[in-house]
């Protein structure tokens, strides 16, 4: 992801964090492609990561009950029964949702929770 993008501080920061499940193929790859469909596991991890970071909490939780990376993409309402569950306001995500979509949710908490230090 380029330092110029849009999208860089939303994705690389969430990285970092544990966003990437160690069962994608993004992880093998560090290929990000944020315009790529998202597994539920890696819904999941972006989620708690995206949250984790804002939060100064480090630490993923397990995706319990979840298949392994070869499973069917999440869907709209994967990814909004995520986002609600931890009380965030779900914008209207593509079907199937994308990994940078769902990344920019996170970039003004993100942004906010850098400044406060």
């Amino acid at each position: 992801m380029p330092q110029g993008h849009d999208l860089f501080l939303a994705i690389q920061m969430p990285v970092v964090w544990g966003a990437i499940s160690m069962q994608s193929g993004r992880y093998r790859s560090l290929a990000l492609e944020p315009e790529a469909p998202l597994a539920l596991d890696e819904a999941v991890a972006l989620v708690d990561a995206g949250l984790a970071l804002t939060r100064g909490t480090p630490g993923v939780r397990e995706a319990k009950g979840s298949a392994p990376a070869t499973q069917a993409t999440a869907t709209r309402d994967d990814v909004e029964r995520l986002l609600r569950a931890d009380g965030l306001l779900v914008p209207v995500v593509a079907e199937p949702p994308r990994w940078g979509e769902v990344a920019a949710v996170f970039a003004p908490l993100i942004e906010r929770a850098l400044e406060q230090g």
